[in-house]
């Protein structure tokens, strides 16, 4: 599997462990992975996993549109490979896929006022969430099931009982998933990335950004496009 297909594959296995985690049923195959239910907020209802068979997955979207009985739905097509117009879908926005080596590390200034930790206890967590939510009042996606599972690990940096940024890692299909980056400054964005090389054990790090400049500072380059398409109502 090429850099950008193991991308993929990751990110859709960290969607189908948080519909899991949210008591949804879900299903893989080779076209496409697909959320059975509605699928949390933030997170698609089907992503594509490979750049083959258009029109199949044209249609295997359809029948997933369908099923929704007009209920608002949204699709990750992973190779922006795919018009999904003609499902009364309409482009939400688009994104490149990135990755980096995680043997090179990261320089970045040291900021003695934040103590930066894993997520390991529901209180961490719910802190964590609310660093992440803003000013959003975002639903609680990141069920405590969550926490410790392998490959999984959510990290975030505190000044007292606030937690200011963050992001989870997973590894899986060969390489170090970097998502629900947030954070104030360029300094915690580079202590992320850091800690994502810690984390992959040699796996290249993946991910991907609708501005991916900041990142390639950081060392990461683009692999392609995405699109993330919504209908419904």
């Amino acid at each position: 599997m090429d850099l950008l297909g193991a991308a993929v594959l990751n990110n859709a296995l960290w969607c189908d462990v948080v519909v899991r985690a949210n008591r949804g049923l879900t299903q893989f195959d080779r076209r496409l992975w697909r959320a059975l239910q509605a699928a949390p907020r933030f997170y698609p209802d089907a992503i594509t996993l490979c750049a083959r068979d258009s029109a199949a997955r044209v249609e295997a979207l359809r029948a997933l549109g369908e099923g929704r009985g007009g209920m608002m739905w949204s699709a990750k097509d992973s190779f922006a490979d795919l018009d999904l117009s003609s499902l009364g879908m309409h482009v939400l926005f688009e994104a490149q896929w990135i990755c980096r080596p995680s043997r090179v590390g990261v320089a970045q200034p040291r900021d003695d006022r934040l103590m930066w930790r894993a997520v390991e206890d529901e209180t961490a967590l719910a802190q964590w969430r609310r660093g992440f939510a803003q000013a959003d009042a975002a639903p609680d996606v990141f069920d405590a099931a969550l926490i410790g599972q392998p490959g999984i690990r959510f990290v975030g940096a505190w000044h007292g009982r606030d937690c200011l940024a963050g992001a989870v890692f997973n590894r899986h299909a060969g390489v170090c998933g970097v998502s629900n980056v947030f954070t104030p400054d360029e300094a915690c964005r580079a202590r992320i990335v850091e800690l994502a090389c810690r984390f992959a054990e040699d796996a290249p790090l993946a991910g991907y950004e609708t501005d991916p400049a900041p990142w390639r500072a950081l060392g990461f380059e683009t692999l392609g496009p995405l699109r993330i398409w919504r209908g419904g109502r």
